[in-house]
């Protein structure tokens, strides 16, 4: 990744990892969006913040969504997590 761009990756992520942003921004999502932020914030070294942002997203959905009824909404956003840190070592 060229420097600029990487540099420009760091400010954009870090605008998703202040106080509680994640943590409500999660609940706003559909499961593809939060997967996908989730793995914006993993490629930028935010975890907590992609952990937040997924564990607010898994807990409020609802029957019929992705994520609904997962036994533990954190081992669920570990495991996604998990996948993300995979997708960016490639």
């Amino acid at each position: 990744m060229r420097p600029q761009a990487e540099a420009e990756l760091e400010h954009s992520v870090r605008q998703f990892t202040g106080a509680g942003v994640t943590e409500s921004l999660g609940e706003h999502l559909t499961c593809n969006e939060a997967e996908a932020l989730a793995q914006i914030l993993v490629i930028g070294g935010e975890l907590e913040a992609a952990r937040q942002l997924l564990e607010g997203h898994i807990l409020s959905d609802e029957d019929g969504d992705m994520h609904y009824g997962v036994e533990s909404a954190e081992l669920k956003a570990t495991e996604i997590i998990d996948a993300c840190r995979q997708l960016a070592a490639m």
